[in-house]
C-alpha cells in the first residue's frame, strides 16, 4: 500500500521512461499500482532511494545552540 505523495513519485518514474520501460499496468486505486514483475525490483530501489533522500541525519560533531 501505498500514501499518495509516493504513488505520484512511482508514475511520474513511469511517465517518464521511454515506452518500451513503462511500467505500470493498472492503477488498482488510490493507494495501489500494478506494475510489471519484470520493473518491480527498479521501482523498489527508486522507492527506498527516493524515500531515503527525504530523511535528515544531524551531522555529527555539531553541538546544538545553547540559550
Amino acid at each position: 500500500m501505498l500514501d499518495v505523495p509516493l504513488k505520484e513519485y512511482i508514475r511520474s518514474l513511469d511517465e517518464a521512461a521511454p515506452p518500451s520501460e513503462k511500467f505500470i499496468i493498472a492503477e488498482l486505486d488510490d493507494s495501489n499500482l500494478f506494475v510489471k514483475t519484470a520493473k518491480a525490483a527498479f521501482v523498489e530501489a527508486k522507492v527506498k532511494e527516493f524515500t531515503n533522500s527525504l530523511h535528515y541525519t544531524k551531522p555529527e560533531g555539531i553541538a546544538g545552540r545553547e540559550g
